[in-house]
């Protein structure tokens, strides 16, 4: 019973998420010139990477269904060189549209 009662919370609790759980902390360290191979270290593998016509968007967002919050911030990459700092406001990032 209590077994089946874990697994029953593990998969609630995961369903409850969506995305990379990033941390502001780590978005705030990327800095133009650092390497894809630097920021993937730093915030995981990005959510989506979406093609711009500057170059690579590298999207990480993460939502609480549980809580209800919301964190996305994205970073230009241009042969493999963040092209642009990410501009992070408190604990939100400017919304990114490049399409």
């Amino acid at each position: 019973m209590k077994k089946l009662f874990l697994a029953a919370l593990v998969s609630v609790t995961l369903a409850g998420c969506f995305g990379n759980n990033f941390s502001w902390t780590n978005a705030r360290q990327i800095r133009q010139g650092m390497s894809e191979r630097e920021v993937i270290a730093l915030m995981g593998k990005p959510t989506r990477i979406q093609p711009s016509p500057i170059g690579l968007v590298y999207i990480w967002g993460h939502l609480n269904a549980v809580t209800g919050s919301v964190k996305t911030t994205s970073v230009i990459v241009n042969d493999g060189i963040v092209a642009a700092d990410p501009i992070i406001l408190g604990d939100r990032s400017l919304p990114l549209n490049i399409y």
